[in-house]
């Protein structure tokens, strides 16, 4: 659950037993002074260190389990039924559904106690407790594998959207798109709204990735636009001679303004469901410099668009002539390797 949070008791005892490299010279050293001293007060000086020390562990021990029980009967008491059927926070709740409200956050709710199964969204059914995860999410169990936003997710853990849609989930078995077969086990992460590219994060399978013959190893991410076209792909990798850096690269399509893809992040242009056209480039930065003709060099890091066929390679610099400084479009003439 959300809340309440793990005691400070359970947190004490636990750094208690990972910190004994401290604790333990310590005790040995006040063994060895009680000892030392031990003449002193015939031995009462390290009596009394140690009742001090056991009364303060108690006494902490006792407060943390009573603010634990008090924080414990507050969030029980956070527990009550909906009086009437209601759609909150993206879920559809049947009357009677046991909630917790979000005091901090009026009309919003932690937690949704869903029994043996409710239909929050359509063709999504969950069970048992749907966690509120800091407003921005739901998590919960979904009931049994269910085909949601075109993806067939497995039975058990999921996210949903405040909107009610599928955030993520893992696919109960190869799925085929566009840009390959999907294997099972893979995680799905999804945007609200459509279209949604796609943030797919691979188990401990690889898999090959189209167009383009792209090599996706066990534990990498890699991205699909909504119709299940491939999008980027993980680096490093090469391509005409051209190392590419672990960003990776971003696949061009037809003619696509390539102008969109070094635009200031609060110009870039809304998501597209596909670029039209054939793949006829890939955008990323360099893992090592090149130098194109004319002498012209671009440093490692360098964000450049690398075409299939051709060598004009894009890349910009920036206009500081202007009141506010631009990204200026350059095509150079570079020796790339074969297509």
């Amino acid at each position: 659950m959300q809340f309440p949070e793990p005691s400070l008791t359970r947190e004490f005892l636990s750094g208690f037993v990972e910190t004994w490299r401290l604790w333990l010279p310590l005790l040995l050293l006040l063994i060895w002074v009680g000892w030392i001293t031990r003449r002193w007060w015939g031995g009462r000086l390290l009596l009394l260190s140690l009742g001090v020390l056991i009364t303060f562990a108690a006494t902490i021990t006792l407060r943390e389990e009573v603010r634990e029980r008090e924080t414990m009967e507050a969030w029980n008491k956070l527990r009550v039924p909906l009086p009437q059927a209601a759609r909150i926070d993206g879920l559809q709740l049947a009357a009677g559904t046991m909630v917790r409200w979000n005091k901090e956050s009026q009309g919003h709710l932690l937690t949704a106690e869903l029994g043996k199964g409710q239909e929050v969204s359509p063709g999504m059914v969950l069970v048992g407790e749907a966690d509120h995860r800091w407003d921005e999410f739901w998590r919960g169990t979904l009931a049994r594998e269910s085909v949601l936003r075109g993806w067939k997710c497995a039975a058990g853990k999921v996210d949903v959207h405040p909107s009610g849609e599928l955030r993520w989930c893992v696919l109960a078995g190869p799925q085929k798109t566009a840009a390959g077969v999907i294997p099972a086990g893979t995680k799905v992460l999804l945007d609200p709204g459509d279209p949604s590219d796609v943030v797919l994060h691979l188990p401990n399978v690889g898999m090959r990735a189209n167009p383009g013959d792209f090599w996706i190893a066990p534990d990498d991410r890699f991205v699909l636009y909504s119709n299940g076209e491939l999008q980027s792909v993980p680096g490093p990798l090469g391509r005409r001679g051209v190392i590419f850096d672990d960003f990776g690269v971003d696949l061009r399509y037809g003619e696509e303004d390539v102008t969109r893809w070094y635009a200031y992040p609060n110009q870039v242009p809304a998501a597209i469901a596909h670029p039209s056209g054939p793949l006829t480039g890939w955008r990323g930065h360099l893992g090592s410099s090149m130098t194109c003709k004319g002498g012209r060099k671009l440093d490692k890091g360098t964000l450049v668009t690398v075409p299939i066929y051709g060598d004009v390679v894009t890349t910009i610099h920036w206009d500081s002539s202007r009141p506010r400084v631009k990204p200026v479009l350059d095509s150079l003439h570079c020796d790339l390797g074969p297509a």
